[in-house]
């Protein structure tokens, strides 16, 4: 327990991830995201709402940007403060084309559409940011 308070109490917390955008790695950084939330001691709700969100995020990247191409890279970076919680999420596929990024009316009721929500629901703040060669998601939780 003291080693856990001792990992939370720690100023900054960094690591990243890159897995081949294939869906069949999004399982990776679910633990990967996990595994850090955990040592930092977060709420398992906390933890639950922020897998999820970056997991419905990485879907859209292979989906949206990167067209099903399975043979690219998603890159997924963390870093954790008494704070806040940083979620970053790169990749070289296309730009967006609508960057509203909107989820359908919940009172729709139909498969598909409720990825922003649950990113709305999990992180406080999202900007996106692209250039020539990536695009970048952050999502800030504050603490």
């Amino acid at each position: 327990m003291k080693q856990k308070k001792n990992l939370q109490n720690a100023l900054n917390h960094r690591a990243s991830i890159e897995v081949p955008s294939h869906p069949m790695y999004l399982s990776m950084i679910r633990i990967f995201l996990e595994k850090l939330l955990k040592l930092i001691d977060i709420q398992t709700l906390i933890i639950e709402d922020i897998k999820s969100a970056v997991d419905e995020a990485c879907s859209n990247v292979i989906k949206y940007a990167y067209k099903y191409s399975y043979d690219k890279t998603i890159k997924v970076y963390f870093s954790y403060s008494p704070k806040e919680i940083v979620v970053i999420i790169e990749d070289y596929g296309e730009k967006p084309q609508d960057l509203s990024f909107q989820g359908r009316d919940l009172l729709d009721l139909k498969p598909g559409g409720l990825g922003m929500h649950f990113i709305k629901k999990a992180f406080d703040e999202i900007v996106f940011k692209s250039s020539k060669k990536t695009n970048k998601l952050k999502m800030v939780r504050y603490l």
